[in-house]
């Protein structure tokens, strides 16, 4: 079979093996520019084995190489690790396309699977190898292969084991292919979750959460791009992390409780035991911080990426007092009720209060993540007995603002089932979600009881800013949700309100009119 591959790094090189093992004809490989990074480790194989290689991240406009990939007329492309897009163009020169992927999906879409793994702390992942689609990862899967996540990888280890069940994989597909069987697929569901690209940042290492947390992150991102933190407000890289013990709740977590400079090692308190790291320290700043404060109580972890030096926009505030009616009104009841009901969430915003890592809310919460359906029934109950006494104007129901601390409709107990309820006791309710897990028969259910309002945070306008401010979500499904709401919505002549939210935060500082 005569075919092309494109990829970068580890993953196109076990393509490469793949390929070579089937006895393909390889006619080019196409390497993006960031296998660079892994020491040109895909263009050396290729070059070793004879193969012609084109350097480019734009397969997808360069005319010159869609030009050369026609005249190759390949029956197979494969694509593995490459960072460029792959014009549908191209992909229909050849009878058959195929991406491999270091991920089960369609968990884990995005270029960076293994880091954010291994940062959540999963006990499995795998590879899926499916056709090229024009949307990233989004083909119809072919056959996916799981791996075993070993207490012990980092993401080197991790890498290894991923390209191994590549090579298999994708061999076992080429010969199915080679053959003439036909490769049955199909489409991936809809849990779908998305990672950006890792970067410095996601390898800043705060101490402000739970150990286990923390050495998660730690093997996510080693080798690369690396760990850090601070000390005393001091960038240090960390070349080792260990789990100490478990030390007293009652102390700050960031608490440097040891520091031994000839080691180059610190002892720091994380939110429910300590951790020893040790850190690179070419200018032996570690020992001249430690005798400056010495006598005083130090902090690693403090400094936060995300931190702006000066606060981004202005906002004007009403700062109105309530009328003696108003007054007396709310002392009967208030006409507004915000409900944090679930604490458990689905994506990972770096600038989230709750956010692990920002804070240690949802670890307080921890045996107590959602509210039952009994309470929140109550509570829906008694406002919508507001109304009927006439306690509020027009004789409406007091509002539940549902919000806070998790995704509401992670809910066990269906967050449309409890609205539903809530607006039959006469409440109005306010839903605030991340517009991630609406199923077809939730927005239908939301819009025919008439829930008052449907808030959907999206906080960007486009895919790239979107990746980072609401990381683990899936761009083009928050689209398509939003679509099929107002779409019904308009269908069904129903009396919901639509909104989307943006938080004025640095990213999007100045683009807020435009999104």
């Amino acid at each position: 079979m005569r075919s092309i591959l494109f990829g970068a790094g580890g993953y196109g090189v076990a393509a490469l093996r793949a390929l070579q093992n089937v006895e393909s004809d390889l006619a080019l490989a196409v390497v993006s520019q960031d296998d660079a990074a892994s020491g040109a480790e895909l263009e050396n194989a290729c070059r070793a084995a004879g193969v012609a290689v084109v350097v480019s991240d734009d397969a997808h406009r360069d005319a010159a190489l869609a030009d050369r990939l026609a005249a190759i007329a390949p029956e197979v492309i494969v694509s593995a690790g490459y960072a460029g897009k792959i014009s549908t163009h191209v992909t229909k020169l050849a009878r058959v396309a195929l991406l491999a992927h270091p991920s089960l999906l369609p968990k884990y879409r995005g270029p960076s699977p293994s880091h954010w793994a291994l940062i959540n702390g999963e006990r499995e992942t795998g590879i899926t190898i499916a056709k090229l689609a024009r949307q990233p990862e989004a083909g119809d899967v072919i056959l996916q292969q799981a791996t075993a996540v070993a207490d012990a990888d980092d993401d080197a280890l991790l890498r290894a084991k991923l390209c191994t069940a590549i090579t298999a994989t994708l061999e076992k597909v080429l010969s199915d292919a080679g053959s003439g069987a036909a490769l049955i697929a199909r489409p991936q569901d809809e849990t779908i979750t998305f990672y950006p690209a890792i970067s410095k940042r996601d390898g800043h290492i705060r101490f402000d959460q739970s150990t286990e947390s923390i050495r998660n992150r730690f093997r996510g991102v080693t080798p690369r791009p690396g760990a850090y933190t601070d000390y005393c407000g001091v960038e240090f890289p960390i070349t080792a992390l260990t789990v100490e013990g478990r030390t007293a709740y009652d102390d700050v977590p960031g608490h440097v409780l040891a520091v031994n400079d000839e080691a180059k090692e610190l002892v720091v308190k994380t939110l429910d035991g300590s951790v020893r790291i040790a850190v690179y320290d070419e200018l032996n700043r570690l020992g001249a911080i430690a005798r400056h404060y010495a006598g005083s109580d130090t902090f690693a972890g403090k400094v936060t990426p995300f931190s702006a030096a000066e606060p981004v926009g202005s906002a004007e505030y009403d700062t109105a007092m309530p009328t003696d009616e108003e007054f007396e009104r709310y002392a009967q009841f208030p006409d507004m009720i915000v409900m944090a009901l679930a604490y458990p969430c689905n994506a990972h915003c770096p600038n989230c209060p709750y956010t692990p890592g920002n804070s240690d809310i949802r670890l307080k919460y921890g045996d107590a993540s959602f509210m039952s359906p009994e309470l929140f029934e109550k509570i829906a109950d008694e406002c919508g007995e507001a109304g009927r006494q006439g306690w509020l104007p027009g004789g409406v129901g007091s509002m539940l603002r549902i919000t806070g601390g998790g995704e509401p409709m992670l809910h066990p107990a269906g967050m449309t089932n409890l609205i539903a309820y809530a607006k039959r006791a006469g409440a109005r309710v306010y839903l605030n979600s991340n517009g991630s897990l609406f199923k077809d028969d939730d927005i239908e259910r939301l819009l025919e009881c008439n829930t008052d309002n449907v808030e959907i945070s999206v906080d960007a306008g486009d895919r790239e800013t979107y990746a980072v401010v609401r990381k683990g979500l899936d761009w083009e499904n928050l689209l398509r949700t939003v679509r099929r709401f107002v779409e019904r919505r308009n269908q069904m002549r129903s009396l919901t309100t639509i909104e989307v939210s943006v938080i004025n935060q640095q990213i999007v500082s100045g683009r807020i009119p435009e999104i």
